[in-house]
């Protein structure tokens, strides 16, 4: 049984029931109502989409609000990134096995019959073999009896000659669909405080890589962690730094200049209110107009609610703040695996394209930028 606490919520939850629940219930409905839906939608045209009562939906959503996996403003409602990559692999995961949404909710239920399926091999065993393996209290009959359920021709996921079963290839396959999607919802429920501040159009991440991933979120009573830890990731050692900031912090500006007086190659793509703010204070204008050459800034025309932070092509920081609510609090994932590298330097690229090289200062500004800061 894996288990794990949600960090929004604080409870224990068991992924495979997080999963049945999706799926055995209207959940998964919602779900893509609310991700296919023009956004931000309502309650009112969820229940419709979904073909479910307003009291049915009112009940899931506020569940999956409080696991992050959709945001609520008022009548307002949208998925967070946690939201859309759950849903979608999901419905990767109904499109890799040949048995039915209601056949696969069926076989996780409860924990025997998966964990049955799961102890069968290529080769014929007995019964007494398969109960023996099996991870479950189970009696004989109850295992005899879930392998027969296997053996249905609407099921197939097991083959029996002579009193003995093997899996079969779909039954292999729907296997490793569930235990990818288990990977993936353990990881959207560990990493739920970054997944719910993560801009929606970025939620693009492979979301199995995150395993080694650290998140390091702020809060109420730690305003000023991810600060530290951005801080202690600043490394006169890197030979190339490259980042996207849409906060301005003077400390944080302040540790990035000690890297550029120690040679270090840079790139910083400036969100417009943190260019701004950084122009307009002498001690840290550095990071708005090239004062060395081996450091470029960029801006961008928009406010963003996202931050990238990559070190050669062995580290990145990832964080992401709230756009809207009390706090703005801040969360932050730092990884060395390859393929999330891969990611946050492809995500780098995106905004790159967006972005322009400041030929003079920019004009006096008068939209009520807030100043946001750590």
């Amino acid at each position: 049984m894996s288990t794990q606490t949600h960090p929004l919520s604080g409870r224990d939850l068991d992924i495979r029931e997080v999963i049945n629940e999706t799926l055995d219930t209207k959940r998964l409905e919602i779900l893509r109502a609310v991700n296919d839906l023009s956004l931000p939608t309502s309650r009112d045209d969820i229940a419709s989409h979904a073909e479910i009562s307003q009291k049915t939906a009112a009940k899931h959503l506020s569940e999956l609000h409080e696991y992050g996996i959709v945001k609520i403003y008022r009548e307002n409602i949208e998925p967070t990134a946690g939201g859309k990559l759950l849903f979608e692999a999901i419905e990767d995961c109904l499109t890799k096995t040949t048995i039915t949404r209601d056949e696969f909710a069926k076989l996780i239920r409860t924990e025997t019959p998966i964990s049955i399926l799961s102890n069968l091999c290529g080769e014929y065993q007995s019964i007494e073999e398969i109960h023996r393996r099996a991870s479950v209290s189970a009696t004989k009959e109850t295992v005899k009896r879930q392998l027969k359920q296997f053996d249905k021709p609407d099921h197939d996921l097991a083959d029996e000659k002579g009193h003995t079963y093997r899996i079969t290839d779909t039954g292999e396959k729907t296997l490793l669909a569930y235990d990818d999607l288990s990977i993936a919802v353990e990881q959207i429920i560990k990493k739920a405080e970054w997944l719910q501040r993560l801009p929606l159009e970025d939620a693009t991440v492979p979301v199995p890589e995150l395993s080694d991933a650290t998140v390091i979120a702020s809060d109420t009573a730690s305003p000023s962690n991810v600060l530290g830890a951005a801080l202690r990731l600043c490394d006169v050692r890197v030979e190339q730094f490259r980042c996207v900031c849409s906060i301005y912090n003077p400390i944080l500006f302040y540790a990035y200049k000690s890297m550029l007086d120690f040679g270090v190659e840079a790139e910083a793509i400036l969100d417009w209110g943190s260019y701004v703010k950084s122009d307009q204070d002498t001690g840290t204008d550095f990071a708005a107009h090239a004062k060395c050459e081996h450091y470029q800034p960029l801006y961008l025309e928009d406010s963003h609610t996202l931050g990238i932070g990559i070190y050669d092509d062995r580290k990145v920081a990832v964080g992401a703040y709230n756009e809207r609510g009390e706090g703005k609090h801040i969360a932050m994932i730092v990884s060395e695996n390859p393929k999330i590298i891969e990611w946050a330097e492809s995500l780098y690229d995106t905004y790159r394209e967006m972005a322009h090289r400041p030929e003079k200062k920019p004009p006096e500004t008068d939209s009520g930028f807030d100043g946001r800061q750590w």
